[in-house]
């Protein structure tokens, strides 16, 4: 019995040994890897919306950069959607569905959207209480979404629909839009991450 047990303590000694050389090999390995990144040097081309580039991405990059002092990043603030291989792009950061099955997306944070108006706005015009009431107000209008003048919604049944809305302001970019509703032109249907 003695024995056995001697055995199972000798296997267990060798079974850890093992484990604690491929560790160590492994602590090596990524070691070596970080030290190749560290090392780069190269142009990373990243394309990305320009709100969200400008609100969200700045300490992520400035974190990269002293992470990779090598790499040059080049990055496009722009919300069209871009072709990342025919334009060279490394990395695209998109608020879309994928339409080309042969790109590798990760969803990096949900997106929601929400309509808003100053209160000014909403004091001098009245305050919508339905998606069908939108048509008698004047919208702010995101050019680049895939149909820009009809806001889907669900509704508190769960319900999905869209309405179509008329423009006062049309314009590609979130920020312009955001800053019209804010002057009271208008209602905005905006996004937030």
């Amino acid at each position: 019995m003695e024995r056995l047990e001697e055995m199972r303590t000798f296997v267990g000694v060798a079974e850890a040994g093992r484990i604690t050389r491929a560790a160590d090999r492994l602590g090596i390995a990524k070691s070596a890897v970080s030290r190749r990144l560290v090392d780069l040097e190269e142009r990373l081309r990243v394309a990305v919306p320009l709100s969200f580039g400008l609100n969200h991405l700045g300490p992520v990059i400035a974190a990269f950069l002293r992470t990779y002092p090598g790499i040059e990043f080049d990055q496009d603030l722009n919300d069209r959607q871009v072709d990342p291989v025919a334009e060279g792009f490394d990395l695209a950061v998109r608020i879309a569905e994928l339409e080309d099955c042969t790109l590798i997306a990760r969803r990096p944070a949900p997106v929601r959207h929400g309509v808003g108006a100053s209160p000014a706005y909403l004091a001098e015009q009245g305050t919508p209480h339905s998606p069908v009431e939108l048509a008698d107000h004047h919208c702010l209008i995101y050019t680049n979404a895939p149909i820009p003048s009809a806001w889907a919604y669900t509704d508190s049944t769960g319900q999905q629909g869209s309405e179509q809305v008329r423009a006062r302001l049309r314009a590609n970019s979130g920020d312009c839009l955001g800053q019209a509703a804010e002057a009271r032109h208008g209602i905005v249907l905006k996004r937030s991450f």
